[in-house]
């Protein structure tokens, strides 16, 4: 049985009262997720890969887009939609595996799939509401898109603990209101540093193909499988203790 918002992971477990003791407890829960974590991440990723591979034209850049006939079009838009939903089920998984371990579970990674699939649908409807606003937030320059990046840190977490859909954001922001800028430090600092890991794969990648075909996607595959394991993480730790946090101010 996967928990609901009436069966909290570790109902009883006191919050860590430090961002910092929560960064450390996102990296415990990585380590303890590691190998489900980077499988699940890493097929995530090759399957939105591989959507573009085989259903667009080759040679077929993003900057074509406005020149292209009605069945690129549609193969550009089926590419996004299918791997779109092979990234949301995949993070979704990952997040599942974090929770499963804040309640004392060995984290299993068919039941973390099953459980995404479950709350495919909510995930797809939180994501698509929290990706809307966070473009409109960067067309409003730097800042309001790092706050708003707080704003939806535990987003996963509460629409695979508590299943809520399009309501999780509205959740999200009750939970990190009284810290958001805090948050948004421990939320934008390890993406940043992950995000450079990445484009300095990217940059290797050619070479890296040079010398063993396919070798340069690999470890970019993995490297993605990574990020998301460990950024899955930090928002559920960020979760649980906020949770604990919440029940703790209302307890008499």
């Amino acid at each position: 049985m996967h928990p609901t918002d009436t069966e909290p992971a570790q109902r009883g477990r006191q919050p860590r009262r430090r961002l910092s003791e929560t960064f450390f407890g996102g990296l415990a829960l990585s380590r303890q997720c590691l190998l489900p974590g980077i499988v699940i991440g890493t097929a995530a990723h090759v399957i939105d890969e591989a959507c573009h591979w085989i259903l667009l034209p080759p040679g077929f850049t993003e900057t074509m887009i406005l020149d292209a006939t009605l069945s690129q079009f549609l193969s550009i838009a089926a590419a996004t939609v299918v791997g779109s939903l092979a990234i949301t089920l995949g993070f979704g998984a990952v997040t599942s595996l974090g929770l499963a371990v804040e309640r004392g579970e060995t984290p299993d990674m068919m039941r973390a799939l099953q459980h995404g699939l479950d709350r495919m649908f909510s995930l797809v409807a939180a994501c698509l509401l929290a990706s809307s606003l966070l473009l409109v937030s960067l067309f409003a320059f730097v800042l309001p898109a790092i706050w708003f990046l707080a704003y939806c840190a535990v987003l996963m977490p509460v629409v695979m603990e508590e299943g809520r859909g399009f309501g999780a954001l509205r959740r999200s922001a009750a939970l990190t209101k009284t810290m958001r800028w805090p948050i948004a430090l421990l939320i934008v600092g390890p993406l940043i540093v992950l995000s450079l890991i990445l484009i300095g794969i990217d940059e290797a990648v050619p070479a890296l193909n040079n010398t063993i075909p396919g070798l340069g996607f690999g470890l970019h595959s993995i490297g993605y499988g990574v990020c998301a394991l460990v950024m899955a993480q930090l928002a559920v730790a960020l979760y649980v203790d906020l949770r604990a946090l919440e029940r703790s101010a209302s307890e008499p």
